[in-house]
């Protein structure tokens, strides 16, 4: 079976760099290093196989853009 390419990174508060709200609970979603959907944690299903990080245990996660 081929790897999920899938990546899932949890939030307690995240904040989307577009200007709104910071969101509670907040996921990103990355499909093959790009990120594809950004919201709260009850907008997503995520697939057995993905790779789940729980960002919560971080001091602070930040993307380059």
């Amino acid at each position: 079976m081929a790897k999920n390419n899938d990546l899932f990174v949890l939030s307690e508060l995240l904040i989307d760099g577009t200007g709104r709200e910071a969101m509670q609970r907040g996921i990103v979603h990355i499909h093959a290093g790009k990120i594809k959907q950004v919201g709260q944690k009850g907008d997503f299903t995520i697939p057995r196989d993905a790779t789940l990080i729980d960002g919560n245990t971080a001091d602070e996660i930040t993307a380059e853009l």
